[in-house]
């Protein structure tokens, strides 16, 4: 039978069981981990010795987890990008000003004569020293 016959070799949550990856791998990694400087991907790629079967699911488990987290970023940087467009449709529509630029001289003569009543009225009255310093 071939290994695209086999059921063991199928990318199937049963084959994934049966051939006992997780412990597998597992006491794999704890073995490996007694010599030094030993990294996990390197060591898991020359592993194809003892149990064909358990390596071939993890590093079928490791890709397909990749591609999971490739698609989750994928999703978030869209995600953001939609929602970064959107804040501008959405001012749009809540605020809509045709032209946002504010001509100053259209409110030039108000501002300067609200200014002149507010300084008028603080140096024409005299302060009453008594709110400031009880005596």
């Amino acid at each position: 039978m071939s290994c695209a016959t086999n059921p063991v070799w199928q990318p199937t949550v049963a084959a994934y069981l049966d051939s006992s990856t997780d412990d597998r791998l597992a006491a794999w990694w704890q073995d490996k981990r007694q010599s030094p400087k030993v990294r996990f991907a390197n060591e898991l790629a020359k592993s194809f010795g003892d149990h064909p079967t358990a390596s071939y699911h993890t590093m079928l488990s490791a890709s397909n987890l990749n591609s999971f987290f490739n698609a989750i970023m994928d999703g978030i940087t869209d995600g953001q990008l939609s929602f970064s467009n959107e804040i501008d449709r959405v001012a749009t529509l809540a605020i809509p000003i045709k032209d946002p630029k504010f001509p100053f001289g259209d409110i030039a003569f108000w501002l300067v004569a609200i200014l002149a009543a507010i300084f008028a009225s603080f140096l024409w009255q005299p302060l009453d020293m008594q709110l400031f310093w009880p005596e």
